[in-house]
């Protein structure tokens, strides 16, 4: 029995549907020479299977159970589909695919297949979604007129014409004819549009120059004087494009060198030995510069002579006496270097260009220009004044000279000796002793300023300082002007400033930061006293040992120490008492070379700053509110400490207290989390807030909790105000989480479908609630205390709780859409409010919110009194509505409906036949709604329609009647006949068609039509109507059949204004077949091959008269056969069937 329930869950669990709504809006992008992509909007399967055929429709159909592999690369091995030449591109559940491999210019068509599952469980729907499209084909017309202007040395402007391609290719050869054609699906790209010799070569010396959508370019990167020739080729695509050939062709010769000369000629970066010429250039691909010492410049380059060119002056190719080639490339920036300070030089600048075997053209029309050197300034700084002096440092200001840069030189005892050496760059450093030393005891104190003021370190009290200023031209390689601007100053032993302005900061219990604006000693110490004002003075050639933490220093005098010692203006003081004032002494020195220390005493800096206080006003109001077995929120108000600490503890009262400098980090408002102190004392919040509250948790049942509070200020060393505040309170009794007392109400069933719906309520005072539904019968279940159930909306997916019973809601809302459900069944739904979680989790079971909801069943009762009409295109149907929600039209041309569609499928429709989803091949949705008519259009005049209207329940998931439907048929342009039957028997070599009519009006006569394939109908008779009649009448037709075969014959019933309609189809097998034949013959276009065994393929050979084989193909019955490639005139056809040869003759038009 086990054995059996395992196989047929496994069976239900691999089940899988097929789905019902195809695939639409196929589309196509980056359509190109060999690719292009498909996108279409997927229907309801899971997954979408993308086939793709060259030239025809797909035909095939895909197989339930089958998987198929799929490339994208069209036409690979092994993705063969069902029939021959169709290919699966793409299997999976994306909605696009871009297909390569494909060839230009040829239409390919495509069918989309929604499908469910996998492998042996895979099922298709057969109604796919197809569309064609074709991959580009080459331009008709090529770009034309190929002309040339602004051609230079080494470039040309080309423009052309257009063709009607995409966009267009140029290829360019030099001095021949291009001899490449670019390969149909290939790539070609130039490095830069418009440059020659950069790109890929193409055949030997053939480069691509253009590639783009524009009609002109400027060719770069030509030789001068030299023949260019190119080949336009259109093209449609892209990545894979396809060109029209044979090109069309263009030439040109370059100019035999530059036409524009050299625009302007600037001059940059002055130095003492070297300069810099810029230019804004002419149209040459290079420039050659021409230098001379004192006198314009005279040579002209010659053509065809190559110079050699160095940017040391001197050292280049000598052109003239004195001038020399000084630089030659494609810049427009020369540097010179190796001149002479102070010097005028002229320039001459000559574009030209060269070709590949180094023969250069010089454009003869010069650009000139001369400039000189730096030069020494004339004059040097004035106004020099010396300021700010400490015992270590000072600060020069200066009004600078007319140079460019300025260096200061320092020196110790005696003054500046030192000459600066032009064009040497002398770097300096602010710090005495520390720059570059020009000569013995001469340091650079600032090698390169260009401002008014600098300042000075690292000095000596004591001394004397001599500066001296040199103003220089030039940046890296300077002249000098060497009469320098000087001053000196001397640093007093004793500092003459005292320090001002003592302040405090980040003050705490046991620490702050002490500030002071600095006197001008070179160091200064402080001394600190508790409570009093320091005494102690220091004495000329004392030293002490400071230490910042209060009472560790040397200690000066009973209670007065050393705490700082140094040059800052700041430091952090450690070490002190709680609420105290300390006073302070602050006292400038400076020492000598032979380290003694001279205070400054006469005049000094003295203040007091004090610790935090203790706050003085404790936390108070703490009470309990909202009190439950796991947790609680304590209110307070605060004191008037800047913050706040509460400790817990459980049982007995809080023994574990702050320490005043100690700092307490972190706390959890979850009880446990922080633990202060002895055991069982935890830190659970600490505010810095107004006055307010926080809630607890993790608290145990009925157990009494001890809070206390304490103010304090500070952060770092804090101090606390004793005793804190305390209060007490106890979390409610076992099992702690309290009952709800109020169930929930309305219940209201909303969104009603076949296999869900929506259930709403108003919540009762619980914190939460489960909803337990149940199938068929009331539920019975009842939650447990402590006891915490996982919900899944999807009924039957969560746990059983037993006789079938699940929960499908876990929450705190009061809304639940639930699925997973059975059409046209009774569910039973019951809702607990509950209160906690966990092991105090509690359900009000004494009253619960029971409620019934059904699903959406199938009507009863159809539609019915239908009333059709109809124009040559379209229908409009009439009916009275049955008892369904809603009601679906389905419309099928030629025979009637016989699919129905799924329950819990949804089929969108649209009022244009065959625009709408479909049930079934041909079978379409022309109709989904709640009224009781539609207009059909779209339709073919002359044929009949059928119809069927199913009732449904729901929207989204709907149940539909398809037991009791209500169906018919009309033709378009139906003509006033009410049909009672039509028959056709076979009596000896005849065939009896007997049709009978019970109203008739203007009925004309009625057209006996026959066919042998069930498609092609021709006249073979016939019969006189009644005209009008309210009666039955009955009529006969009787012929001789020509052949023994299955004959098909239909009715066209022709009223007297000449409007008529179809009967339905009849058929009559009157013998088996024993030949084949061509249908219709003569041939225009295409013609049918009618078999005598309908059910095997056969051999199709053409012969024209001269008996030359021009068509052969495999056939089945009644397959189409296009022949409009063939030419008029007659025509041998031979059938091959297994053993059976047949001959035909064909006359084609």
């Amino acid at each position: 029995m086990c054995t059996l329930l395992f196989v047929l869950f496994s069976v239900l669990a691999n089940a899988q549907t097929t789905p019902t709504v195809p695939a639409s809006n196929i589309r196509f992008t980056s359509v190109d020479g060999s690719s292009f992509t498909v996108g279409f909007d997927v229907g309801n399967g899971t997954n979408h299977l993308v086939v793709i055929k060259e030239g025809s429709a797909v035909t095939g159909l895909p197989e339930n159970g089958k998987d198929y592999t799929s490339s994208s690369n069209f036409a690979t091995a092994g993705s063969e589909f069902s029939v021959p030449g169709e290919y699966v591109v793409q299997k999976n559940n994306w909605n696009s695919v871009s297909v390569s491999k494909l060839k230009p210019g040829t239409t390919y068509h495509v069918a989309v297949f929604e499908y469910n599952g996998t492998g042996v469980n895979t099922k298709y729907l057969a109604i796919p979604l197809n569309g064609e499209k074709a991959t580009v084909v080459a331009p008709t017309v090529q770009a034309s007129n190929g002309v040339f202007s602004e051609i230079t040395g080494n470039t040309a402007k080309l423009n052309w014409t257009n063709g009607n391609g995409a966009g267009r290719l140029i290829f360019a050869r030099k001095a021949t004819a291009v001899n490449a054609e670019p390969e149909d699906l290939k790539f070609y790209q130039p490095y830069n549009n418009g440059e020659f010799g950069t790109s890929t070569v193409v055949n030997g010396d053939n480069y691509t120059v253009y590639k783009s959508t524009g009609s002109g370019v400027i060719i770069s990167k030509l030789e001068p004087n030299t023949s260019y020739h190119f080949a336009f080729f259109e093209y449609n695509g892209n990545s894979t494009p396809v060109y029209l050939k044979p090109a069309a062709t263009a030439n040109v010769t370059t100019n035999a060198g530059p036409t524009k000369p050299t625009q302007t000629m600037v001059f940059s970066s002055i130095e003492g030995n070297r300069l810099t010429v810029g230019s804004s250039i002419g149209n040459g691909s290079r420039r050659m510069l021409i230098a001379r010492k004192g006198a314009p410049v005279t040579a002209l380059p010659v053509n065809g002579t190559v110079y050699t060119a160095n940017a040391a002056f001197g050292s280049g190719a000598e052109i003239q006496p004195g001038e020399f080639v000084v630089g030659s490339n494609g810049g427009s920036n020369f540097t010179v270097t190796n001149l002479e300070p102070a010097t005028v030089y002229y320039f001459r600048l000559i574009e030209y260009d060269i070709t590949s075997d180094n023969y250069p053209y010089y454009l003869n029309t010069p650009r000139d220009g001369n400039r000189s050197t730096a030069v020494a300034p004339v004059t040097t700084a004035t106004n020099l004044v010396v300021k700010n002096i400490t015992g270590s440092t000072a600060s020069v200001s200066y009004t600078p000279g007319g140079s460019s840069y300025h260096m200061a030189v320092i020196k110790e005892g005696s003054a500046v000796d030192a000459i600066p050496q032009d064009l040497i760059l002398y770097p300096g450093n602010s710090n005495f002793g520390q720059g570059t030393q020009l000569s013995p005891g001469n340091y650079s104190i600032a090698g390169q300023m260009n401002g008014g003021a600098f300042s000075l370190n690292s000095l000596k009290a004591g001394k004397t300082y001599h500066i001296a200023i040199f103003d220089y031209n030039g940046t890296n390689y300077p002249v000098y002007n060497k009469t320098p601007a000087t001053i000196s100053f001397s640093i007093p032993l004793e500092p003459t400033q005292a320090a001002t302005a003592l302040s405090q900061q980040s003050r705490d219990g046991d620490r702050m930061r002490v500030l002071w604006t600095s006197g001008n000693g070179g160091k200064r110490i402080i001394v600190a006293r508790k409570d009093q004002a320091v005494t102690y003075k220091p004495a000329d050639g004392s030293s002490h040992t400071a230490n910042s933490i209060f009472g560790t220093g040397t200690e000066v005098a009973t209670g007065e120490y050393v705490v700082y010692d140094g040059s800052g203006y700041y430091f952090d003081l450690t070490g002190l008492e709680t609420n105290t004032t300390y006073h302070f002494a602050v006292y400038e020195y400076n020492t000598s070379d032979a380290g003694d220390n001279d205070y400054l005493t006469t005049a000094f800096l003295t203040g007091n700053a004090a610790t935090l206080p203790w706050p003085t006003v404790q936390t108070s109001g703490l009470n309990a509110t909202g009190i439950q077995g796991t947790q609680a929120t304590i209110s307070y108000v605060v004191g008037n400490g800047s913050n706040r600490l509460f400790f817990m503890k459980a049982n007995t009262p809080v023994d574990a207290f702050p320490q005043d400098i100690s700092v307490y980090a972190g706390y959890s408002t979850s009880y446990g989390g922080v633990q202060v102190g002895s055991t069982g004392n935890y830190l659970v919040y600490r505010s810095s807030g107004a006055s307010g509250n926080f809630t607890v948790t993790n608290l145990a049942p009925n157990t009494t909790y001890y809070v206390s509070a304490w103010e304090y200020n500070g952060s770092s060393a804090p101090a606390y105000l004793e005793p804190g505040s305390t209060y007490s309170f106890t979390t409610t009794d076992v099992p702690g989480a309290t009952t709800p007392t109020v169930a929930a109400a309305a219940p209201v069933i909303s969104a009603v479908d076949g296999n869900k719906f929506t259930f709403k309520f108003t919540g009762g005072n619980g914190a939460g609630r489960i909803v337990v539904m149940r199938a068929g019968s009331a539920v019975s279940f009842t939650p447990a205390s402590a006891t915490n159930y996982t919900a899944n909306a999807s009924f039957g997916s969560g746990a059983n709780l037993g006789s079938d019973q699940y929960v499908v809601y876990n929450g705190t809302g009061n809304t639940v859409s639930i699925t997973g459900l059975q059409p046209a069944t009774t569910y039973h739904l019951t809702v607990f409010e509950y209160n906690g979680t966990g092991t105090l989790q509690r359900y009000l079971t004494s009253s619960v919110l029971a409620a019934t909801a059904a699903t959406a069943a199938v009507p009863t009762v159809a539609a019915s009194n239908a009333v059709a009409s109809s124009t040559t295109t379209s229908i409009t149907l009439n009916w009275t509505n049955g008892n369904g929600e809603n009601r679906l039209v389905v419309v099928k041309k030629g025979s009637d409906i016989m699919a129905s569609p799924a329950n819990l499928g949804v089929y969108p429709a649209n009022a244009i036949f065959k625009s709408g989803s479909q049930i079934a091949i041909d079978e379409y949705v022309v109709y989904a709604g709640a009224g009781n008519n539609v207009t059909v259009t779209g339709l073919t005049a002359g044929d009949v329609y059928y119809y069927k209207v199913f009732e449904y329940n729901g929207s989204t998931a709907p149940v539909y009647n398809t037991a009791a439907v209500l169906s018919g048929s009309i033709a378009t342009g139906t003509l006033p006949v009410t049909w009672l039957y039509f028959n056709a028997t076979q009596k000896s070599d005849r065939v009896v068609l007997t049709w009978g009519t019970s109203a008739e009006m203007n009925s004309a006569w009625f057209i006996v039509e026959r066919s042998s394939n069930g498609i092609d109908f021709m006249e073979a008779g016939r019969v006189a109507a009644r005209e009008n009649s309210t009666v039955d009448q009955h009529y006969s037709f009787t012929e001789v059949v020509p052949v023994e075969q299955k004959m098909y014959y239909r009715l066209k019933q022709t009223d007297k204004d000449g409007s008529y309609s179809y009967s339905k189809i009849v058929t009559v097998q009157t013998a088996a077949e024993t030949a084949a034949r061509i249908q219709p013959n003569p041939v225009q276009q295409s013609f049918r091959i009618q078999l005598p065994d309908n059910s095997q393929n056969a051999t199709m050979t053409i012969y024209n008269a001269a008996g030359i084989l021009v068509h052969k193909q495999i056939v089945r019955h009644l397959q189409p056969v296009n022949v409009q490639q063939l030419a008029a005139g007659m025509y041998y056809v031979n059938i091959q069937q297994g053993s059976k040869h047949f001959g035909l003759k064909m006359s084609k038009l």
